[in-house]
């Protein structure tokens, strides 16, 4: 009797559970994609980006998450919007007065470049780009 009752647990449970999956296929809307940190080595500092990506019919909820205003920020002409951050390592690490960067961002799609600028005393750096798709990697330097 405990066997079958347990049995008919674990079958309404995986009923269950499939039902919640299956949601995502009939409308909601998809989550956020995330990237993993990149780390890109510049001798004394270190730049840490991290990015979110949403469809550009979301991107209302991504902008409420942003503090302030960010240092770029593309218009809506593709599919998706994407958040990059760059952290700085060491956090009181002295940059230039006005930072140059160049984000590579590759996906399903090639690889984007985009170029933009942040002052170099805000922490963290934070842009909006507009993407064809969204990005497995992404990855920020100084653009020399």
């Amino acid at each position: 009797m405990r066997a079958t009752l347990r049995f008919a647990l674990c079958i309404a449970l995986t009923v269950w559970m499939s039902a919640l999956a299956g949601c995502d296929a009939l409308g909601n809307p998809p989550r956020f994609d995330r990237t993993p940190d990149a780390v890109t080595d510049l001798g004394p500092v270190r730049l840490i980006t991290r990015t979110e990506t949403v469809p550009v019919t979301r991107s209302g909820e991504l902008l409420a998450r942003i503090e302030g205003r960010p240092h770029r920020a593309e218009p809506l002409t593709t599919p998706f919007l994407t958040l990059v951050v760059v952290d700085v390592d060491p956090p009181g690490a002295a940059m230039t007065h006005r930072v140059n960067l160049m984000t590579e961002i590759a996906s399903t799609s090639g690889v984007e470049r985009h170029r933009w600028s942040a002052p170099g005393t805000a922490r963290p750096f934070v842009a909006l780009f507009a993407t064809r798709s969204p990005p497995r990697v992404a990855r920020t330097t100084l653009d020399r």
